[in-house]
């Protein structure tokens, strides 16, 4: 009677041991993954995130007749993201999808604004700096939601 309760025990033990294994395998394989991912995102996206945006942004302003200007830099590199970020095409569209809207919307209200041939003045500019920092910061906001998985 003994015996056959230690080879139940035993079976039990080989049991939990192979379901333990198997699962700390597949964690593992997730960890793995998440810090290939993330590696990858951080080859994408720090360098125009930390130093490219921001110093693109600095150069838009206005000229003496307050008209918008310097944002040929910043159009380049809105340009620039995107083809950097088509691996995300393949690997995540929707996450792809929501930053090329994002992208295309401050692209699309630079030019706007320079294509406007006006003269802005006072509380103008004002709106016009602000609204792009708004774009940027939905950019912004885009890829940080993709980095921790919102």
């Amino acid at each position: 009677m003994i015996d056959e309760i230690a080879l139940v025990f035993s079976i039990i033990a080989v049991i939990i041991s192979i379901i333990v294994a198997c699962v700390e395998n597949r964690r593992e394989y997730n960890i793995n993954k998440i810090n290939l991912e993330a590696e990858y995102f951080s080859d994408i996206y720090k360098e125009h995130l930390i130093v490219n945006i921001p110093n693109a942004r600095r150069y838009i302003t206005f000229d003496m007749n307050g008209k918008l200007i310097g944002t040929n830099d910043m159009i380049q590199l809105l340009q620039k993201i995107m083809q950097d970020s088509y691996y995300y095409f393949y690997k995540d569209k929707v996450f792809y999808d929501k930053l090329q809207y994002s992208v295309q919307a401050l692209e699309d209200y630079l030019c706007q604004c320079v294509n406007k041939n006006k003269d802005y003045v006072g509380e103008e500019q004002t709106e016009i700096l602000k609204n792009i920092q708004n774009y940027i910061k939905e950019i912004y906001e885009s890829i940080n939601n993709q980095l921790i998985g919102k």
